[in-house]
Parts: C-alpha cells; sequence; structure tokens
C-alpha cells in the first residue's frame, strides 16, 4: 500500500471507531487490511506501466507522473516501492529478462563446456532469441539503451550475463592469453549482428517478403552469424 494510502485508511477507520461503528482496535486493523489494495498488485502494476513507458520513451523522456498514472497508483509509490526512478528501471530491466527467459528457456548443451564453437553457438542463439523475440519489450529497452545510453547501462545484469558467456567463447576460439581489446573488438563485432536484426526487424519482413521470424529463421540466423563469426575468429587466430 502506498504511504498517503495507508494514512487516509487509518484516519478513516479511528472517525469510524468514535463514531461507535467498529469496536475494537483489533476490528479497526482488520477493516483497514480487507480495504486496502494488494501492495504486490501496486508493484505489479507500476512495473507494467514504467516498461511500456521505459520502452515507448526512453530513460529520460519517461516522467514518473505518466508511469503513475498509467498504473493508476499514487505519485509516491515509486518511491515506496522502489526507492527512485532509476532503481524502478533497473527493476524493469529484471522483470522483463525474468519474462523473456521464461518464455525462451535454455536448455545446458553439455558440448559447451568442452567445445568453444558450441559455447559460441549457443550465446548468439541466446542474443537472437531475446532480441527479435516480438512479444517482449526487451528488444526496445534495449534499443533505447544503445542509443541513448541510461544510468542504469554500466550495471545492466541481463546484458551483461549474455555477453559475458559470448567473451568466454570468443577468448576460447582465439587460442592461449588474446590481446583483450581484441577479444573485446571480437564480441562487439558478434553482438552487433544480432543487434542489426532487432534494429531491423520490422523493416526486413517488407524488403524480404520471404523472411519469417519463427523458429527456423532464428536457427538459421543463428547458423549464420556463428559459421561467420567462427570463420573470422579462425584467421585472427591463425595470424597472431
Amino acid at each position: 500500500m502506498d504511504p498517503g494510502g495507508a494514512t487516509k485508511m487509518y484516519y478513516a477507520c479511528l472517525l469510524q471507531a468514535y463514531d461507535g461503528r467498529i469496536a475494537s482496535l483489533e476490528s479497526i486493523i482488520d477493516h483497514a487490511m480487507d480495504a486496502a489494495p494488494d501492495e504486490q498488485d501496486v508493484r505489479r502494476r507500476l512495473l507494467d506501466a514504467a516498461s511500456e513507458e521505459f520502452a515507448a520513451r526512453g530513460y529520460e523522456a519517461a516522467t514518473v507522473r505518466d508511469i503513475v498514472a498509467r498504473a493508476r497508483a499514487n505519485l509516491n509509490s515509486i518511491n515506496y516501492h522502489f526507492g527512485s526512478k532509476q532503481e524502478l528501471y533497473a527493476a524493469v530491466l529484471r522483470h522483463q529478462f525474468a519474462l523473456s527467459e521464461a518464455a525462451h528457456p535454455q536448455r545446458p548443451d553439455p558440448r559447451e563446456e568442452s567445445a568453444p564453437e558450441a559455447a559460441l553457438r549457443a550465446a548468439v542463439r541466446r542474443l537472437v532469441t531475446f532480441l527479435l523475440d516480438p512479444h517482449s519489450l526487451l528488444p526496445r529497452l534495449y534499443a533505447m539503451e544503445l542509443v541513448n545510453p541510461s544510468p542504469a547501462f554500466a550495471t545492466m545484469g541481463p546484458g551483461a550475463t549474455q555477453q559475458s558467456a559470448l567473451t568466454a567463447a570468443v577468448r576460447a576460439l582465439l587460442g592461449a592469453q588474446p590481446d583483450p581489446a581484441l577479444v573485446a573488438r571480437c564480441v562487439r563485432s558478434i553482438y552487433s549482428q544480432c543487434a542489426y536484426f532487432m534494429f531491423v526487424r520490422k523493416v526486413l519482413p517488407i524488403v524480404d517478403p520471404q523472411f519469417r521470424y519463427d523458429d527456423a529463421a532464428l536457427a538459421e540466423l543463428t547458423d549464420h552469424i556463428t559459421e561467420f563469426a567462427l570463420g573470422g575468429l579462425k584467421r585472427l587466430r591463425r595470424d597472431r
């Protein structure tokens, strides 16, 4: 419950008690709890509303007033439930990533630990799946971050998790003790191939009417990006 709503309910119940309509302190508390909105429901509505506002406008342009209005919540409810707008944004990223993971559970491949090629393919598949999900707000949030990074960009847990798996695979494929700068450039090159399809996902079906974002297309994109990356990584390893 937001602080303002709790205070109003408390005093309303006290007034009713003084009027003789509620007999005891225990019944006052019970009455207030029965009439109070569920705090978790308010928090969920704030997360849903903030997800839509941040995805549509970006972190800077989205306002607290617009978020609470969409969520049908008190103006102070963001500070009460999350602490600040920035903490709310970080919670939105975690929430949307959790929704995406639940929609696309990834089955670990035992080969990933011993075969860097399999690890690379798995990392690319995860990125392509998350970034091209038409039902998720995650791609739009990531796109906003890439164009206009927010204060939370440096600590984006979901993005860091995916990139760390990609980085480990690239490092292994480049051989013993590769130059960290080279590893970083290779990771960015592979990530940019995945991100490209995120940015053109609405345009691509227009310029290529045969293209469809389905499981078969995601598998083909994964294979293409992986094979393309493997060719470059093998050449770089040979030239080191």
